[in-house]
């Protein structure tokens, strides 16, 4: 168990340390008074949060007041907790909390000038095994052609995260992903999955894989730092994920100073008009698609998505062995705006005894100063341009990547194999190199507050709420400021490369889930998760493979490494996932680990069956026939749709090969399994 007084301890240690980074990287009287900085600790018997005001030392003058409510509340329900703590006061208890609850915290500071603003988020053993809710997976349709068995893998990942994935699949056309047309086609197709969706379960994160036609919205909004280059047509995820949101294309922007073709705007050439998002987002959103990021070969495009695959199951897992941890590291020396950024929210991720400043003044180093300092969960290096040298060269030891430079967010503009920052799609190129980095992230001054992350949020999730921020929403509420100013916030152009769902902490799974029957019931039984904060487990069951997963162990997670479900049908899935304490700047949260699976195919005290058959199918893709071959005679054969629904089911009277006929079946990605025996061997295929 984490000893969170400890922790503490720590903190007390280390804030001195910060608050003198504070002093020597803001003017405490123009920009240190616009955000409060928070951090928060637990404790479990009795139940309390406590919030450490990091800055106190820093404030002489001014009372602070808190204010609560409910993850992810709507911004009317802060209710006060406090008002004029006196200037200097470091830190307040909550006592009206309870073990298993999470809650979020406003911290407001009235100064001269107005109120600054600060956010934290309290987890008091807080359970995150809970089903997460649906996700959309939007794929373009080689994928699954190039690399069936790593998009199954995803989609079996992602469900073993406790999300129902909902496939979506989209024609790559001429390769291009300035296809106007098409992307009205999408929508169409994400609104109406989103409509069918029940009331209760609506998609709630949008994962957008490979060359999906890329939406364009804006006209001539300026930043705040006035670059022409971020106005007009920019790429925009947004479009996707705003469900409800009306966008026009009547509008007309084309000015001489904006030389880029791509990024002028026609009434009728669906480049919509909006430059701020019109309504709140129904999703969050992430985006990984190397076309025309590297060097446009489609080769590399697929080498990329697969290695980018192969690392994100490889985290999720913890393959390596040793989890990146929760150290955080930052360049204080970069834009205020950024450097707010990385003050605001990475004590709520990794806690202030686990961040450190780098130093870095120049362009370049920042990577080497990662590897030598990482991993880390995250690196901020704020104003700074990422070198493509150095990520070839020196790789980011760091799950998480974030700068502030205006080109870094141009990841829509193709890069027909430039190096230049401003013409290679920088920030969507960076996620094709071997490293442990997973997201890259434009931290603008828009995009500040995640501090939800640090109770074990995705963070697609928490960024898609601070997204939405504008004048009128105020669920985030924060200060305009220089650089930080409403005409920034809420644009459509913002985006997220990666994976939206990813969540920043890791659990070691269990292994070798095995299954059996006794009188009692079914018996679920596994090798123990090696993890040193293990809590125990928790069961779910599905009637799919891919289904809804519901817990059937109690509200705690048991202790033994076996369970017997006296309610087993033939055919259910089992999923079974480690929980460990987690503790962080938010507080201490339960973390579970990716699933492990098992089908229960027993009608007696027998061993799961083993999947070590080699199935060929041909052709793939095929519209009519599939020829099925199997290195072990086969028994019988099934095809499956891409929802874990059973559409084909063939007896095979111990056959080697198979013509089986696939007319009748519609478009889209099927996995086919095949039986022989003692071993089952699948594989996957798309009709077209």
């Amino acid at each position: 168990m984490k000893n969170v007084f400890l922790i503490s301890l720590f903190l007390v240690l280390f804030a001195s340390t910060l608050f003198c980074q504070i002093e020597a990287t803001f003017n405490y009287n123009t920009e240190g008074q616009r955000v409060c900085l928070v951090e928060v600790s637990v404790t479990n018997n009795p139940p309390t949060a406590t919030l450490h005001f990091l800055d106190a030392n820093l404030n002489n003058n001014h009372p602070t007041a808190v204010y609560r409510r409910n993850l992810y509340g709507a911004g009317a329900d802060w209710t006060l907790q406090v008002s004029n703590l006196p200037p200097g006061t470091s830190s307040w208890t909550d006592t009206n909390v309870n073990a298993g609850e999470v809650w979020e915290y406003q911290v407001r500071r009235t100064n001269n000038n107005g109120d600054a603003l600060g956010y934290a988020t309290a987890g008091i053993y807080y359970d995150q095994s809970n089903y997460k809710g649906q996700l959309l997976l939007l794929i373009s349709n080689n994928l699954p052609i190039a690399l069936p068995n790593e998009i199954n893998r995803l989609k079996k990942d992602l469900t073993g995260d406790g999300w129902y994935v909902k496939e979506l699949f989209v024609d790559e056309g001429n390769r291009d992903l300035d296809d106007g047309a098409a992307v009205v086609q999408v929508k169409n197709a994400i609104t109406t999955v989103y409509n069918d969706a029940p009331t209760n379960d609506k998609p709630k994160v949008l994962f957008v894989l490979g060359n999906v036609p890329l939406p364009r919205s804006g006209q001539g909004l300026q930043s705040p730092d006035g670059h022409i280059e971020s106005t007009g047509a920019r790429g925009s995820d947004s479009y996707y994920a705003d469900i409800d949101g009306i966008f026009t294309d009547t509008a007309t922007y084309d000015i001489p100073q904006q030389g880029i073709s791509l990024i002028k705007n026609f009434p009728g050439d669906f480049r919509w008009d909006q430059d701020l998002i019109p309504t709140e987002l129904e999703l969050a959103f992430g985006r990984v698609s190397f076309l025309n990021a590297t060097t446009g070969i489609d080769a590399d495009e697929t080498a990329s998505m697969k290695q980018y695959l192969d690392r994100l199951h490889d985290y999720r897992h913890v393959n390596s062995g040793t989890k990146i941890g929760t150290k955080t590291g930052f360049n204080e020396t970069g834009y205020s705006n950024s450097t707010d950024a990385s003050y605001r929210c990475l004590p709520a991720l990794s806690g202030t005894n686990n961040i450190a400043p780098s130093g870095i003044t120049m362009q370049e180093g920042h990577n080497q100063w990662v590897a030598d300092n990482g991993p880390l969960m995250w690196y901020m290096s704020n104003q700074h341009i990422p070198s493509l040298l150095e990520w070839d060269t020196v790789g980011m030891d760091a799950l998480v990547y974030s700068s502030d430079q205006s080109n870094f967010g141009y990841g829509d503009t193709p890069n027909y194999g430039a190096n230049n920052p401003w013409q290679a799609s920088t920030i969507r190129r960076l996620l094709s190199y071997d490293s442990k980095c997973l997201i890259t992230l434009w931290t603008t001054s828009a995009i500040n507050v995640f501090q939800q992350a640090g109770v074990g949020e995705p963070l697609g999730v928490s960024c898609k709420y601070i997204m939405d921020h504008n004048t009128t929403n105020q669920n985030y509420e924060k200060v305009a400021q220089n650089w930080d100013e409403p005409a920034w916030w809420n644009r459509t152009h913002f985006n997220f490369f990666g994976d939206p769902s990813l969540r920043l902490y890791q659990t070691f799974p269990p292994s070798d889930l095995q299954v059996s029957t006794i009188s009692t019931g079914f018996t679920l039984e596994w090798t123990a998760s090696i993890d040193q904060d293990l809590v125990g487990y928790h069961v779910f069951k599905s009637d799919s493979e891919f289904g809804k997963y519901q817990r059937i162990t109690g509200a705690a997670p048991i202790a033994n490494t076996s369970f017997v479900d006296p309610f087993y049908q033939y055919g259910d899935w089992y999923m079974v996932r480690a929980v460990a304490e987690e503790a962080s700047g938010s507080g201490v949260f339960l973390h579970p680990s990716q699933g492990v699976f098992v089908q229960g195919q027993l009608a007696s005290s027998e061993n799961i069956l083993s999947l070590n058959v080699i199935v060929a199918v041909t052709p793939n893709p095929a519209s009519d026939w599939l020829h099925v071959s199997s290195e072990k005679a086969m028994d019988r054969l099934e095809i499956w749709d891409a929802s874990g629904r059973l559409v084909l089911e063939e007896k095979m009277t111990g056959w080697s090969n198979a013509e089986i006929a696939i007319q009748d079946l519609p478009k889209g990605t099927y996995y086919l399994k095949v039986y022989g025996g003692r071993a089952i061997g699948k594989a996957g295929f798309v009709k077209i």
